[in-house]
């Protein structure tokens, strides 16, 4: 067996490990939750760029199976016309490895300031946490030749918070049912 495909393998359980032993999210997550139940925002946009793209997308679609009206738009897109998608009483999640992302730093000084924003990110001390209502961490020290670890925790991240939320507000895999009408729905009660 090639040495590299075990190795990889432990590095990204090493990295969700690190993730779950982490206290780096413990509070945020209070504020988060409070943030959610509070509902002070009339939709959910997502945006990343790169993998963080697809971690970006995939939090839209898990808002939008639990209720919450959520929808992805490229960071690119939005400096070039639709800024407009974005309003001040909705609620931007930023999804980005590093937290210096070159198109979301840019976005940022164009964003209504009065728009909350959430960051999941590996890097503390970023430009995008200074500028975010809430950040959130992996703790990710990517080594591999691609990002890796740092998507597979900065997916991880993602789902632990819309699923945090969503158990905090009551829903069930039938409640969660009349959003994913044409799927087979399974018990998966916590």
């Amino acid at each position: 067996m090639n040495h590299y495909f075990k190795q990889i393998i432990k590095d990204e359980c090493t990295a969700l490990e690190n993730l779950y032993r982490s206290g780096d999210n413990d509070e945020t997550v209070n504020h988060y939750i409070q943030l959610m139940e509070e509902r002070r925002y009339q939709k959910i946009v997502t945006t990343g760029i790169g993998k963080s793209s697809y971690v970006a997308r995939k939090l839209a679609a898990m808002f939008c199976n639990v209720g919450e009206p959520a929808f992805y738009v490229h960071p690119v897109d939005i400096l070039h016309g639709s800024l407009s998608r974005i309003h001040h009483d909705d609620l931007l999640w930023l999804v980005s490895h590093s937290g210096e992302t070159e198109e979301l730093v840019a976005l940022m000084r164009f964003t209504d300031p009065r728009l909350r924003t959430i960051l999941i990110t590996s890097k503390p001390g970023s430009t995008l946490e200074k500028n975010s209502s809430l950040t959130f961490f992996t703790g990710c020290d990517e080594k591999l030749l691609v990002p890796t670890s740092s998507f597979t925790t900065l997916s991880v991240l993602a789902d632990a918070l819309v699923l945090s939320y969503a158990y905090q507000m009551g829903c069930t895999s039938k409640s969660t049912q009349q959003y994913h009408p044409a799927g087979q729905h399974q018990k998966v009660e916590p």
